[in-house]
């Protein structure tokens, strides 16, 4: 027979059983979410997840079982591989004024994406010199994105600030970048 002051311990040892097995099967899919920053968006993980990625939180989500994971990237040579990573040069937001090529990898998340997609938050590089050149302006500053498939995208440079991009995602992406970015992935 349970003792008046077993029977409270067994119920509170039966309740703590029963919250631990509730948040022990608790999942969520790592989807988009808005992070604190209203200007920026995340992939949602557990805290843990978020800093083992190397991410940094910034908000909830998951209905409070997970946290919006914010990704940015400012250093070169880089390998990407989060969704919704922020691309920005290495004096962000400052102006980045060295010479020589930035390179960032950009390597697919899962096998059931098809694209990449480069937004411009924010992009503006030295325009052409001279609209009435010979050859039609060529940039003086540029951006271009390389797949290893060898297709290059044109070379963009000037104000593209709200702009975007789409690659095939086959194999990884090799960008050569000085600006704000946000990259994501399109799934089939």
């Amino acid at each position: 027979m349970l003792s008046n002051f077993a029977v409270p311990k067994l119920k509170f040892l039966l309740l703590f059983c029963l919250v631990l097995n509730i948040f022990s099967i608790v999942q969520f899919k790592n989807t988009g979410c808005r992070s604190n920053d209203v200007s920026k968006n995340g992939t949602c993980y557990t805290n843990v997840e978020c800093q083992n990625k190397g991410g940094i939180s910034s908000g909830s989500c998951a209905g409070g079982f997970g946290v919006c994971c914010l990704f940015t990237v400012n250093s070169s040579p880089y390998t990407i591989s989060e969704n919704c990573t922020y691309i920005q040069n290495p004096s962000f937001p400052s102006v980045y004024s060295d010479t020589g090529a930035i390179t960032y990898t950009i390597n697919k998340c899962s096998s059931d994406v098809c694209q990449v997609r480069l937004d411009f938050v924010s992009f503006s590089t030295e325009a052409p010199a001279a609209t009435t050149e010979v050859n039609g302006g060529a940039c003086v500053d540029s951006f271009t994105a390389t797949s290893t498939s060898g297709y290059i995208t044109p070379n963009i440079c000037g104000l593209n600030t709200n702009q975007h991009s789409n690659k095939a995602a086959k194999q990884p992406i090799l960008m050569n970048a000085q600006w704000n970015i946000s990259q994501g992935f399109v799934s089939l």
